[in-house]
C-alpha cells in the first residue's frame, strides 16, 4: 500500500482496495483455466482480481418463508427462488414442475437451500461494499453463487461476464449483456451480425472439416463409441437427443413440458400410431458423471424412464422404442439413420441439421427460432411437426444451419485459453471505461 492509499484509509477507514477498480471472478474447475495466471496479467493491468472464496459472515437480515409466495421472496435485494432453484432440483432430482413444497421432505430442502444462498448473499454483498467492483466473471449464470452475485452485480449496476463450455472442446461461449450463458447467449446477435457477410462455401468448409474430426473435436463426456446403430429399413425413425435430465438448459428452456421423459413418452406414442422406430440417445454423462452437488447421476434418465409404466411396457416389448443408456451406439450413426431428430436444446441439434436432417426443438435453444429448426411449443406442435416431416416431406433444412454454426465458434466463440479469456476480460473493462 503506497503513502497515499494509507493516507485514505486513515482518513476514511476504508481499505485501498475500495479505491482501485476490481474484477471478482467465480473459479470454476470445468474450463482448466490457470487462474494465477489471470490474477497476475490483470495486476499488471493495474487490475484488483477477488476470487470469490466463500466464508460464512454474520447474518443481517432474517429471512421469512412464505410457502404461498416461495418464489417471490428476497433477501437483501435477491431473489432467493432464482438463486437456488437448480440447486434445490438437483438435490431433489426433480424437474421443476413436480416441485411441490407441502411436501415436507421438498419443504426441508427449500428452507436448506435459501439459507445456503442468504449466507452467499451476506458474503457476496461484503465483497461488493469493501471492494471498487466493476466487472464480475461467472459459470454459465445458475449455480448458486454466480447467480446469487449475478442479482447483486444486476442490481448495482456492475457489468457481469458469464462463461461456459461449448460443443467444441477447444472453444468457450460467453455472454455480457444477460450474463446468463446457457440458452440466452448471444449467438443469435453474432449470426444476425455477420449473416449476410460469411460465404456459403466459407460455412460449408468449415462444416465439413468439423464433421471430418468431429471425435477429436467434443468433449470427453459427451463422446460416444464407434459403433454402429442397423438401420431398421422398413419403418422411419424418430431419434431424440437427450440431456442430462437436471441440466440448466433443460431446466431453465424447456418449452411446456413436464420434462423430457414425457417428451419421449409423447414421440413413442406417436411412433406406435404411425408403426415407426423410436431411438432415445440418453446422455453418456448420465452414466458416470456427477452433478453440480457432486452426487452421481447414476443413470437419472433412464431411472425415470423405467418408472413411466407405459414406456417401461413400450420397451420390454421391443417393438417401437430402443434407449440407448449404456452410449452404445455412435451417435452420430443414429443422427444418419434418422428420419428426424427431436431435442430440448442439445447442440447435438445443430451437428444432425449439418448432418442434414430436420431438427423439433422443444426447448429455447441459442440456435432455435432462426429459420432452420421447428419449434414445438406444446404436446399439440410436436405432433403437428412430426407428422409434417414424417409423412408431407416439410423441411426447415437450409444453408443458414451452416452459417450459423461457423458464426457460433468462430466469430461468437472464444478460444478456451488463459489468453483469449484475459483478452475478452480487458475488453469488457474497456468498454466500461
Amino acid at each position: 500500500m503506497n503513502i497515499y492509499d494509507e493516507i485514505k484509509r486513515k482518513i476514511t477507514g476504508k481499505r485501498a482496495t475500495q479505491y482501485r477498480k476490481s474484477c471478482l471472478i467465480i473459479p470454476c474447475g470445468w474450463f482448466g483455466f490457470d487462474y494465477k495466471e489471470i490474477h497476475k496479467r490483470a495486476s499488471e493491468n493495474n487490475c484488483h482480481f477477488i476470487t470469490y472464496d466463500f466464508k460464512e459472515v454474520d447474518r443481517s437480515e432474517k429471512i421469512y418463508l412464505d410457502y404461498c409466495k416461495y418464489k417471490e421472496i428476497t433477501y437483501r435485494g435477491v431473489n432467493l427462488y432464482e438463486s437456488s432453484i437448480y440447486n434445490i432440483c438437483n438435490d431433489l432430482e426433480l424437474a421443476p414442475k413436480f416441485l411441490d413444497f407441502s411436501d415436507q421432505v421438498q419443504k426441508k430442502v427449500l428452507e436448506k437451500w435459501y439459507e445456503i444462498a442468504a449466507r452467499h448473499v451476506d458474503y457476496a454483498t461484503r465483497l461488493f461494499d469493501e471492494n471498487k467492483i466493476e466487472l464480475v466473471i461467472i459459470p454459465q449464470g445458475y449455480v448458486l453463487e454466480a447467480a446469487v452475485v449475478r442479482q447483486i452485480a444486476v442490481n448495482r449496476g456492475v457489468s457481469v461476464l458469464a462463461i461456459e463450455n461449448s460443443l467444441s472442446k477447444d472453444k468457450l461461449l460467453w455472454d455480457n449483456v444477460s450474463g446468463i450463458t446457457v440458452n440466452a447467449n448471444l449467438g443469435k446477435n453474432y449470426f444476425w451480425k455477420f449473416k449476410s457477410s460469411i460465404d456459403e462455401r466459407t460455412a460449408i468448409k468449415y462444416k465439413e472439416d468439423f464433421l471430418r474430426n468431429i471425435k477429436l473435436l467434443k468433449v470427453s463426456e459427451h463422446s460416444s463409441p464407434k459403433t454402429q446403430y442397423p438401420r431398421n429399413g422398413g419403418r422411419k425413425t424418430i431419434l431424440f437427443l437427450s440431456q442430462v435430465y437436471l441440466d440448466s438448459s433443460i431446466i431453465f428452456g424447456i418449452y411446456d413440458f413436464p420434462d423430457t421423459v414425457k417428451i419421449i413418452e409423447i414421440l413413442c406414442r406417436f411412433c406406435e400410431r404411425m408403426n415407426y422406430e423410436l431411438i432415445v440417445k440418453l446422455h453418456p454423462k448420465e452414466i458416470e458423471g456427477n452433478s453440480i452437488l457432486n452426487r452421481p447421476y447414476d443413470k437419472i434418465t433412464w431411472r425415470k424412464i423405467k418408472s413411466n409404466k407405459y414406456l417401461a411396457d413400450k420397451i420390454e416389448q421391443q417393438t417401437y422404442v430402443h434407449v440407448d443408456f449404456e452410449n452404445s451406439y455412435d451417435t452420430y450413426s443414429l443422427i444418419s439413420n434418422a428420419d428426424v431428430c427431436v431435442t430440448v436444446n442439445s447442440m447435438a441439434g445443430i451437428e444432425a441439421l449439418l448432418l442434414g436432417k430436420n431438427v423439433i426443438l422443444c426447448g429455447q435453444s441459442s440456435y432455435g427460432g432462426l429459420g432452420f429448426t421447428f419449434e414445438a411449443y406444446n404436446q399439440e406442435f410436436l405432433d403437428f411437426f412430426l407428422e409434417l416431416v414424417t409423412t408431407k416431406n416439410k423441411t426447415m433444412i437450409n444453408a443458414d444451419a451452416d452459417k450459423f454454426f461457423y458464426i457460433y465458434l468462430e466469430k461468437y466463440c472464444i478460444d478456451k485459453t488463459n489468453g483469449a479469456l484475459i483478452s475478452l476480460i480487458e475488453k469488457q473493462q474497456l468498454a466500461r471505461r
